[in-house]
């Protein structure tokens, strides 16, 4: 059992301030004082905004420790219910793994394993890749600890990967210890070490303190394991001291079962049962059962060799009452769904006999009664074919000719498709080239003061021009762009126009709850109809908030909208003053059959909305 304990979870979450998490640490370490129910009142008292709710309930659940299972399960699963209502696929998937730990735990690992998936579906759907990385060598832990060591392999690479992708140095640091683990179960001790020095190395370059233990822990056990003892010592010691400071109780208890062991294998049974000891008074106060049962074994094996078979027996008793709280459960429930899938199966096979026995009942009495037609029957048989004969060319006729249309359909459909990709390609390869050359040209040219701002000015067209390029290559590359794809895009756009802009903050809400597809056109005239709103409310509003709404729901087949708090215009007289080019986005809705909508007020701020209403809708 011995590693497969150990956990490292990464406490990530965004608050608005420093202001507001000193806020938050305040109040939740009052709040921690409380019980689960009554602290979780009173989040939700003092927080009248979800978000907010969001974020007390997050830093209120870090400070539960993690063997406070049902604590931890109630907190968790509030917290899950207040990011669905906000709409954060990032906090739900830390929540849904947070809730696997909790399970992995407790022993429960069916569970464990269950929400571990959901939140690497949830961060993989969404691109949180950090998030990613820790939830998998969480589940890829779970594999250890059951010995499914290839998958567990798998999983750490897929996360190594990712770490090494975003140069996470904890994170790869993280993965080598971890993994070093299934390399010295297999026998592959070589590896094991290598691995486990190469995390000590990057955790001394980080200076932390506590992944410098666990590597120390790690190299210490694996030569208890080469009957190194001597260098296991120091190891084991090295760690040990750490820990003192650090105050990890867990990583304390599971240091003196490791020295335990080692005393024990080197002869030194006294003082093996010293820190066996030590290690279970940590162990069971904190509900470490795996760890305790673990003890309890040692402790019965150090005992019998040190001759005091009655002490053994009495810690042999304790260690298998745990084993059996620990894994009873489990074997019950594998039991009750064998038993359960036999008697389905069973009653199934029953069914099918009966109907059988019916069946062939009725075909004898129905034989019966036909004795007398057989040759109206027959006669009425072959008109039956003959028929029948008929109706199956005709089907055979109708089918090759919807074959043929379908092929004639496909070709034309990839003439199309293969003269889209073409243009695109001509498009980027040649003009975008062009342009970037240009660019570069107008980068390197040696020209007087007077004439800088005509060439900044054309080299900012010629940069708006490659945008212009590269957002028309996207939309005319693909046959058809989801919502959620287009929502992503538009994103890019907007942070890439803000990306130096101080004073002003933009917010994304998105409520996509449909696979919407548009066409290339229709996608393109809307993201040009988008980008005028966007870059009015930059220019011309004044304001400081810009609120982009992206939705896609049984209400509307798409729905987009920019609005700003600024100054607001008249909209009767918008047209006419040009700054706001609505008569060109009237034109763009119509081409793609949608709605536009503009309403401004005054000092009020200006929302611009397009949308399709869902055929449904129109029906109803």
């Amino acid at each position: 059992m011995k590693k497969d304990s150990r956990i490292s979870l990464n406490t990530r979450f965004k608050t608005g301030a420093i202001f507001f998490f000193y806020a938050l640490f305040y109040s939740v370490s009052a709040i921690g004082q409380l019980k689960p129910a009554d602290s979780l009142k009173v989040i939700y008292l003092q927080n009248p905004d979800t978000v907010k709710r969001l974020d007390a309930v997050m830093v209120y659940l870090h400070s539960i420790p993690m063997m406070d299972f049902d604590a931890r399960m109630q907190v968790s699963n509030a917290g899950i219910q207040l990011a669905v209502l906000s709409g954060d696929s990032l906090k739900i998937g830390q929540l849904f793994s947070l809730k696997g730990s909790s399970f992995y735990f407790k022993g429960v690992f069916d569970s464990a394993a269950h929400y571990f998936y959901k939140s690497v579906h949830v961060l993989e759907k969404k691109n949180y890749k950090k998030d990613l990385a820790h939830t998998l060598n969480n589940l890829a832990r779970l594999y250890r600890k059951k010995r499914e060591f290839p998958r567990a392999l798998s999983t750490y690479d897929r996360a190594m990967n990712i770490f090494t992708e975003l140069g996470d140095s904890e994170g790869i640091a993280t993965i080598y210890n971890e993994s070093g683990v299934v390399y010295e179960y297999m026998g592959d001790f070589d590896e094991a070490e290598r691995r486990y020095k190469a995390s000590l190395n990057i955790h001394i370059q980080r200076k932390d303190s506590v992944g410098i233990s666990y590597a120390y822990s790690n190299i210490g056990y694996l030569y208890i394991s080469l009957n190194k003892y001597k260098p296991a010592e120091e190891y084991l010691l090295k760690a040990l001291e750490i820990r003192k400071n650090l105050k990890d109780s867990f990583a304390l208890a599971l240091n003196y079962n490791e020295l335990g062991e080692l005393y024990s294998k080197s002869g030194k049974f006294a003082k093996a049962l010293d820190f066996i000891s030590l290690s279970i008074n940590i162990a069971a106060p904190n509900g470490y059962l795996d760890l305790l049962m673990d003890n309890y074994k040692k402790k019965a094996e150090v005992s019998a060799m040190m001759g005091n078979f009655k002490n053994a027996y009495g810690h042999y008793l304790t260690y298998s009452a745990l084993k059996d709280s620990i894994y009873k459960v489990d074997v019950e429930a594998r039991i009750e769904e064998v038993s359960t899938r036999y008697e389905t199966e069973k009653k199934e096979a029953e069914n099918e006999l009966l109907k059988k026995t019916l069946d062939l009942r009725d075909l004898e009495i129905e034989n019966r009664k036909n004795q007398n037609r057989v040759q109206k029957l027959t006669l009425f048989l072959i008109s039956i074919l003959l028929v029948f004969g008929v109706v199956v060319a005709l089907f055979i006729y109708y089918r090759k000719r919807r074959e043929l249309q379908i092929k004639l359909d496909a070709e034309v459909n990839q003439a199309r498709d293969n003269e889209r990709r073409r243009i695109s390609r001509d498009l980027h390869d040649n003009l975008g080239a062009q342009m970037s050359y240009l660019i570069a040209l107008m980068d390197n040219s040696k020209v007087s003061e007077i004439d800088k701002p005509l060439l900044n000015a054309m080299r900012d067209t010629a940069g708006q021009a490659i945008m212009t390029l590269r957002e028309t290559v996207w939309a005319i590359n693909l046959k058809e762009i989801s919502v959620e794809n287009f929502s992503d895009k538009f994103k890019q756009y907007v942070l890439k126009q803000t990306e130096y802009l101080s004073g002003i903050e933009v917010v994304f809400k998105e409520e996509i709850k449909t696979e919407k597809a548009l066409g290339p056109a229709v996608a393109l005239n809307i993201f040009r109809l988008c980008q005028e709103a966007f870059s009015n409310a930059l220019k011309h509003s004044g304001a400081s908030r810009i609120l982009v709404t992206f939705r896609s729901d049984g209400e509307f087949d798409f729905y987009f909208s920019v609005e700003d708090n600024g100054v607001g215009f008249d909209v009767e007289n918008g047209g006419k003053d040009g700054h706001y080019g609505l008569e060109n986005m009237q034109t763009r809705a119509e081409e793609s059959g949608a709605i536009l909508k503009i309403s401004s007020q005054k000092a009020s701020g200006t929302r611009v909305e397009v949308f399709s209403v869902n055929s449904k809708q129109n029906e109803r």
